[in-house]
């Protein structure tokens, strides 16, 4: 089956560039809360993992896992993002626009927006309405203007909104990348498919050119139709038959028995299998149906097929006699006895 890219099954995020990217961004954040000496005003021990949460959420979400996260993966994410946007609220100045803990909502926020990318979609909506919801009640609670409500909550709400939107268009440019490349492995095994049969087409037609050629240049030449080339015109009118309408009989030496046999004035016909799927015929078996033709004065061949097992059906006349019916199987072994026809 036609493959796309691997970072494509999650939209880029599984690799290795958007999560170095991504702890990048966190070491930055983190380098700023240390110079500023913010971990005492968020709480000591809350603080710290205020801040190791989004890393942990980086880590999981650019997981090298193809595809969405698993359940409890998006919901760590989730419950980190939620976690982590209460414990700031708890200790928020937003009248100080430099702040690290106006960094570090903003940022927490974003990976809401990333599990969306992510295609964990319940997750990312649920963890970006959950911080709109905590901002609009800890607003209303501690009297905040709007303008700085909206201010505070506008890179999350837009990440998201960006998120689902590039979600939608990569999402649909992957199901065109696999289409085109399942059309294209489509037309390759077509295009291999019709030189196959082109090939054989034309090994088929040297063939018969091979058998034809000899006798149709002596016709050409003058040559008189007398009882011998009679003869062997009969024998290459047999054998290009024979490849025509029983090709799973064929086998080298047989071959050569049957035009002795019709070359002798013996009347052989070959009935080829419907379905036998051109299976090569076994040396054994081609021996015991050349016994039978080299005795015989008028034989018809049912190729394999007839019954399960790949039996060859004989219907001979030996010598003077009444014609038999003879079953080979695959070993070239009779597994019934001579039943007299007519």
């Amino acid at each position: 089956m036609a493959e796309v890219s691997p970072g494509s099954a999650a939209l880029g995020l599984s690799t290795r560039t958007a999560r170095v990217a991504l702890v990048l961004v966190w070491a930055t954040g983190l380098v700023q809360a240390l110079l500023a000496g913010r971990f005492s005003v968020l709480g000591g021990a809350i603080g710290v993992l205020s801040y190791a949460l989004p890393l942990l959420g980086a880590i999981l979400v650019t997981s090298r896992r193809p595809g969405p996260l698993s359940r409890g993966a998006a919901l760590m994410v989730l419950g980190g993002v939620l976690f982590v946007a209460l414990s700031v609220l708890a200790f928020l100045d937003v009248t100080d626009r430099g702040a690290s803990e106006i960094w570090l909502f903003s940022a927490n926020s974003y990976l809401a927006a990333l599990l969306i990318i992510r295609r964990n979609t319940l997750a990312g909506v649920a963890g970006a309405v959950g911080v709109l919801a905590f901002v609009v009640a800890w607003g209303t609670a501690t009297g905040q203007r709007p303008e700085d409500l909206v201010e505070l909550v506008a890179p999350g709400m837009s990440a998201a909104l960006i998120g689902a939107l590039w979600a939608g268009v990569l999402a649909v440019a992957v199901r065109r990348e696999r289409a085109a490349a399942v059309r294209a492995e489509r037309e390759q095994r077509e295009a291999r498919a019709a030189e196959a049969v082109a090939s054989a087409s034309r090994s088929e037609v040297a063939g018969i050119l091979r058998l034809a050629g000899p006798p149709l240049s002596d016709l050409i030449a003058g040559r008189t139709i007398e009882a011998e080339f009679l003869r062997e015109l009969t024998v290459v009118e047999g054998a290009i038959r024979d490849r025509i309408r029983a090709a799973d009989l064929a086998h080298p030496r047989l071959e050569r028995a049957i035009a002795g046999a019709r070359a002798r004035g013996a009347h052989v016909v070959l009935l080829g299998a419907e379905g036998a799927g051109g299976r090569p015929m076994p040396d054994a078996l081609a021996d015991a149906i050349i016994d039978v033709v080299e005795a015989s004065a008028g034989i018809t061949i049912q190729a394999r097929g007839e019954r399960p097992g790949g039996i060859v059906s004989i219907l001979a006349r030996l010598g003077d006699g009444p014609s038999v019916r003879i079953l080979l199987d695959e070993q070239g072994q009779r597994v019934n006895g001579q039943i007299i026809g007519t």
